[in-house]
């Protein structure tokens, strides 16, 4: 019926231009009104892909062993016995010891070389201090040298933190310059109990592989994991190529 009405309206206003008008607005009745538009769609936005350095920091620490807090301690102990060569000394650039939980290294306060010599022309630029400026990289040509290796058969870099924590890793820079120097074999101690404590062995490393001068040791995405017990460690990645 409606299909009907419609062609008589047509009809009627091809004859006529006055009935025209009219037509248009009876046809305009009887014709359903056209659907009000829709807003434009718009593609669901994905979120921003992650920060290539966020997500690498992530993985790096996130993948560690949640450590027991009875393992912290302010102090920590490195004793150095074997460099790349026999050279009677031993050089790095940097040290760095890392909580589980952060992408930043736990704040060291003090660092010392007990039984250690700096070398006699260096007038106190190469002292243990030197491993805790934040100083490294390409370039930066700091270090600390000890040259008394040769004559006590190892040498020792203590640090003290602002506050007792649990070190779940560490990481070294190699110095500038007499790559045989930079050390291959050591081992890591943390002091338990008061003052006058004892020293516990958590890491010992030996004839490990040596970056370029100027650069991080890298052995693992972690540095070196130190995961007392050993049952928490996880399986260690071969060394990286020089």
């Amino acid at each position: 019926m409606r299909l009907l009405l419609t062609a008589l309206l047509l009809r009627r206003a091809a004859a006529s231009p006055d009935v025209a008008s009219a037509s248009r607005a009876s046809l305009q009745s009887v014709l359903p009104s056209p659907p009000p538009p829709q807003p434009p769609r718009s593609s669901p936005r994905m979120p921003p892909p992650p920060s290539t350095e966020l997500a690498g920091a992530r993985s790096r620490f996130e993948a560690g062993p949640s450590l027991p807090a009875e393992l912290a301690s302010a102090r920590y102990r490195f004793v150095f016995t074997k460099t790349l060569q026999p050279v009677g000394a031993v050089q790095l650039q940097e040290v760095q010891l890392f909580a589980a939980s952060s992408a930043e290294p736990l704040q060291i306060i003090r660092a010392a070389n007990p039984g250690g010599r700096a070398a006699p022309l260096s007038q106190g630029r190469e002292g243990p201090e030197k491993t805790i400026d934040g100083i490294y990289g390409e370039g930066s040509n700091n270090k600390w040298l000890d040259v008394n290796m040769g004559a006590t058969g190892n040498s020792t870099l203590e640090l003290t933190l602002g506050e007792p924590a649990t070190v779940a890793s560490y990481e070294f820079y190699t110095a500038a310059h007499a790559v045989g120097r930079h050390p291959v074999s050591w081992t890591f101690w943390r002091h338990v109990g008061a003052a006058g404590g004892d020293w516990l062995l958590i890491d010992e490393r030996a004839d490990v592989a040596v970056p370029g001068a100027e650069r991080p040791y890298a052995l693992t995405a972690v540095g070196f994991p130190v995961c007392p017990p050993a049952s928490l460690c996880p399986p260690t990645a071969p060394p990286m190529s020089p």
